[in-house]
């Protein structure tokens, strides 16, 4: 019906219009020539692309056309709009559909009013700049009549059709769900890849036009329209156009004309070039070229589609690629600058990737294609057969002359950029760009140029083939005494060091900071074979050889990614961390991270407490928002090595630290990490999601000091990499142990006895005395739960809330001869106590009321006949202290503990949270206790 009604509307304007008016043939003659360009235009893209992409490009407009079950694209909801204006499939287009998709039911179907009005590949897509590495820019501008809820219906549409396009065609497919209203007045939003339209207006109108391939919809009325209109005129002849009875003019889109590009647009223009740029040099050295051009004219110079649009009237089919080429070139020839001229012309050849013969110039004269165009240019240049040959081995080019060119590139970028800043500044425009996307672009930059402490330095290069097959770290001691590491290129060794000045690369201190670099740059490729020569005999090519598979899988995967917008607008994380054991060098550590910016970072430590700086210097950070999973990296040096001791168990211990500490800390929970290391013992202690601090302790007593501090902590958790020695007695309490139960370790350990307390949470704390038959230390200890237990099982929250100490109490006897073991006798340790009548005299520390009503209750402190109380002394615990240092000169031997107290309210504020362990009243049982024996 719709397609009826159209050929109705059709026949009768025709009907109306019997003579047409000079307007409408005009118009006509215009049209007929633009659609004939465009024709030629999307035939030679067809014979560019390959088989694969030839059949995306044949079902695109289809696909966005209709909305089938079984086709991809189909959107099961009623909202989804549908229908290409003037398309209707070609036969072709249905078999190729039918043939890959033999599921779903296609036919040929028209709308009355469809859902968009043009569909077009835009940038070099059938140009000479095409090359198979080119991507394809679809604008999908759909009718500004649709609601919001049918936009977003057929956006999910458009990014299916996306979706599949990139997993069916040889090339990266990117499309643009665009209102044509909004492109009218050059609101382009997101219509980029990395969606900063802000920065372009004006600009990418003007690409467009001069680019673009019809591909499905309307024509736009541009073309129809004479050329050089400026936006007043355009209004007119475009109302004058529509309203010619003899015209049919349902068959165009007005997407508005091309205004004069704003000075301030250029300045985000510019920046955004710069920032494509890292991807694409010498497409966006050519297009920062045509800024400055259009900056740099006394008057604003007509826009290049307008060029493209006269020649296309006239009959021509120019190459809107080489259109841009030649304005580009004359700008710089016309103010004597032959070098950017030479730099753009070097890059117009590489981009295109059209290669002349140097040895049969003549015959490549003669080619009516890209080739022939071509070699007219190389002629047009005056390049010889050496350059061009030189040129056409760009694929193979050293390492040297890709830095060269790059850093040349660079140069003109900058300098270009300066120019145009000044410019903008000189004229007292504003920026024509939004924040967002000031912000993206400008984050874009600094991961390319900013210096920070650690950065590995990136380098432009133009080309991906930059490996090298064989490179050689090579040291030997210079008279000096230094003795650097040097990367070079191919095989060096003593007998032709001196002839390898040319194929030196990089120079460090230690042997690993050339590799990174290197492999973050893509010299040291998967495929590079890796030679050492040290002199000293310590490092061997086996020993780099596994350090460099791991540098090249990781910073391999970081250069392959590009960062979006959104992830720019937030703050970096790391996405890949490498740990690596230092080989050589006496215990040394390196770390390499990777940020989701890009930006790529290196810092080693060697010497000394190397593990104990590696983990205060960088891991804490990496320990609270750890890599991805799967993007950890460690690897340890061979056992043979002398840094091995410590290195060794890296490989299990840092994943192990990566799953135990990190961002899903559940709440109220305290997770610590215990491992030896050279020189100590290694506690990481995380109290927050975000927070997480080390400590090193020396001996046990400076461990238990660390593990015995409290907190608010409903629980906590202790891993201990278990190993000889102290680490072996943790690791037996930790194990031991249960949630929810309170366990006592006894242990006689030389002349001292030890009593280790593992309460219902997991705080641990310790008694020690001199070893006695009696225990004396258990039987002090047992005494005080028993006193204030039923305060901490009084809590309705606390885990052990109206339980009895009997219930949860658990006393181990621990063995610690060679191995360390625990087996459990609660009733031999109970009966030896009681058996023995060991009733220990301590102080009472009781809170009593105060005797003035407004006024905070007090505290009296029992020590045997003496009562010290606050309502007579200011500070009852002063004067039990200066007491006892009484009885200790007059002769007394007496050993300060508390059987029972109550936990200040400060205390408890600071240190227990909502609920007191038993923990918390050891703690400050033993504060106190410092405190009065002084």
């Amino acid at each position: 019906m719709a397609r009826l009604l159209d050929q109705l509307f059709r026949r009768e304007s025709r009907a109306r219009a019997y003579t047409p008016t000079p307007l409408a043939q005009k118009a006509a003659f215009r049209e007929e020539r633009a659609r004939a360009h465009l024709r030629r235009r999307l035939m030679r893209l067809r014979a560019q692309a390959g088989r694969k992409t030839q059949e995306a490009l044949q079902l695109l407009p289809l696909l966005l056309h209709v909305n089938r079950p079984g086709l991809p694209g189909f959107v099961d909801d009623p909202a989804c709009p549908v229908g290409i204006a003037d398309y209707a499939p070609s036969n072709d287009a249905i078999r190729l559909a039918r043939r890959l998709f033999p599921e779903a039911r296609i036919k040929r179907s028209a709308f009355y009013r469809p859902a968009v009005d043009l569909v077009a590949v835009m940038g070099s897509a059938g140009s000479i700049g095409f090359t198979g590495e080119s991507d394809l820019d679809v604008w999908v501008c759909h009718s500004p009549h649709l609601s919001d809820a049918a936009v977003d219906a057929y956006g999910a549409k458009v990014r299916a059709v996306e979706q599949w396009l990139n997993r069916h065609a040889d090339v990266e497919f990117h499309l643009f769900l665009q209102s044509t209203a909004d492109i009218r007045v050059n609101d382009f939003g997101q219509t980029d890849l990395e969606g900063c339209g802000s920065a372009m207006g004006a600009l990418l109108k003007e690409e467009f036009y001069r680019t673009h391939i019809l591909l499905g919809g309307k024509l736009p009325v541009w073309w129809v329209l004479p050329q050089g209109l400026p936006p007043p005129a355009y209004a007119e002849h475009l109302e004058r156009l529509l309203a010619d009875p003899t015209l049919v003019t349902d068959s165009y889109v007005d997407l508005g004309p091309v205004a004069t590009v704003p000075v301030g647009e250029l300045f985000g223009a510019a920046v955004w070039q710069i920032a494509k740029g890292e991807k694409a040099p010498f497409k966006s050295a050519l297009k920062l070229g045509l800024l400055e051009k259009t900056l740099c004219s006394n008057e604003p110079p007509p826009p290049l589609c307008e060029e493209v649009k006269r020649r296309v009237h006239a009959g021509e089919t120019p190459d809107p690629y080489c259109v841009l080429f030649d304005a580009v070139v004359e700008h710089y020839r016309s103010r004597g600058d032959p070098a950017t001229e030479d730099l753009l012309a070097r890059c117009f050849y590489l981009k295109t990737g059209v290669h002349v013969d140097p040895d049969r110039i003549e015959a490549c004269l003669e080619d009516s294609g890209d080739l022939g165009v071509m070699a007219r240019y190389t002629r047009e240049w005056g390049w010889g057969p050496r350059r061009i040959r030189h040129l056409n081995e760009f694929r193979r080019w050293k390492f040297e002359r890709v830095r060269e060119l790059a850093e040349e590139l660079d140069r003109y970028f900058l300098r270009t950029y300066q120019r145009i800043r000044a410019r903008l500044d000189h004229a007292g425009e504003t920026q024509r760009i939004t924040a967002r996307d000031l912000t993206v672009l400008g984050r874009k930059l600094q991961i390319r140029y900013r210096k920070a402490p650690h950065k590995v330095e990136t380098l432009r290069f133009v080309t991906p083939g930059v490996g090298e097959p064989h490179l050689t770290l090579y040291r030997e001691t210079l008279p000096g005494g230094d003795a650097p590491w040097r990367l070079y290129r191919g095989h060096v060794s003593p007998s032709n060091v001196e002839h390898k000045a040319n194929d030196l690369l990089r120079e460090a201190e230690d042997p690993l900071e050339p590799l990174v670099w290197a492999a973050h740059n893509g010299i040291l490729g998967p495929r590079s074979q890796l030679g050492c020569w040290d002199t000293d005999r310590r490092v061997s090519g086996a020993d780099l050889e596994p350090i460099a598979r791991v540098l090249s899988r990781m910073l391999g995967q970081v250069r392959g990614h590009s960062p979006d917008a959104p992830t720019l607008l937030r703050p970096p994380r790391t996405e890949h961390l490498a740990v690596l054991g230092q080989p050589g060098l006496g215990g040394g550590f390196a770390v390499v991270w990777a940020t989701s910016w890009g930006e790529v970072f290196y810092r080693s430590w060697t010497g000394p407490g190397a593990y104990a700086r590696l983990v205060e210097d960088t891991l804490l950070p990496f320990l609270t928002q750890p890599p991805p999973r799967g993007r950890l990296w460690v690897h340890a040096p061979s056992p043979k090595l002398g840094s091995h001791r410590i290195a060794l168990p890296l490989d299990r211990r840092l994943p192990e630290i990566v799953e135990w500490i990190g961002p899903d800390l559940p709440k109220g929970t305290r997770r610590r990490y215990v491992c030896g290391v050279e020189g100590g013992i290694s506690v990481l202690d995380q109290t927050a999601p975000d927070r997480c601090t080390h400590r090193m302790a020396f001996d046990r007593e400076d461990l238990l000091r660390l593990l015995g501090a409290v907190g608010p902590y409903q629980r906590v958790e202790t891993r201990v990499e278990r190993q000889a020695g102290d680490l072996a007695l943790l690791a037996t309490l930790v194990e031991e142990s249960q949630p929810g139960l309170l366990d006592l370790f006894v242990l006689r350990d030389g002349d001292r006895d030890w009593v280790f307390v593992v309460d219902e949470v997991g705080n641990l704390s310790h008694w020690t005395g001199p070893a006695d038959p009696q225990p004396y230390v258990l039987a002090r200890l047992l005494h005080f739960l028993e006193n204030v237990f039923p305060d901490v099982a009084a809590q309705p929250r606390s885990v052990v809330a109206g339980k009895d100490l009997m219930d949860v109490l658990r006393i181990h006897t621990v063995l610690f001869e060679g191995t360390c073991r625990a087996f459990t006798a609660t009733q031999d340790h109970l009966s030896r106590v009681r058996s023995l009548g060991l009733h220990p005299v301590g102080l009472v520390i009781e809170r009593v009321a105060s005797p003035a009503a407004d006024s905070p209750p007090g505290y009296r402190i029992t020590w045997g006949m003496q009562v010290i109380d606050s309502t007579r002394y200011a500070n009852p615990l002063a004067e039990v202290r200066r007491r006892i240092l009484e009885a200790r000169l007059s002769g007394l031997e007496y050993e300060v503990f508390i059987t029972r107290l109550f936990l200040d309210e400060g205390f408890r504020r600071e240190h227990c949270g909502e609920v007191a362990a038993t923990g918390h009243y050891l703690f400050y049982k033993k504060a106190i206790e410092q405190r009065l024996a002084g």
